[in-house]
């Protein structure tokens, strides 16, 4: 929505929406893990070229089926978390 708005082709939107979900799970692996600062930013960096490929793979199959997800489990649980009595990050 925002890409579109702003003009910008499929191809950087694709690449900048990887680095964000791919940087938000690098980010997980620092709270859970003994994982710093500089070596999560370093593994962002390394990981590039695998973002650029996978953005790359995806202008083979643009069709209206490819475009879908189905995390039922994932959003009950999400719902659930401020609820529970553990959790694994309190922010």
């Amino acid at each position: 929505l925002v890409g579109g708005a702003l003009a910008l082709d499929l191809e950087t939107v694709v690449r900048a929406y990887l680095q964000q979900t791919i940087g938000g799970l690098i980010s997980v692996c620092q709270r859970l893990l003994p994982v710093g600062q500089r070596q999560a930013s370093a593994l962002l960096w390394h990981i590039k070229p695998e973002i650029i490929a996978a953005a790359e793979r995806s202008r083979d199959d643009r069709s209206d089926d490819a475009f879908w997800t189905f995390a039922a489990l994932v959003d009950i649980g999400g719902m659930r978390h401020p609820t529970l009595s553990t959790r694994l990050f309190i922010s």
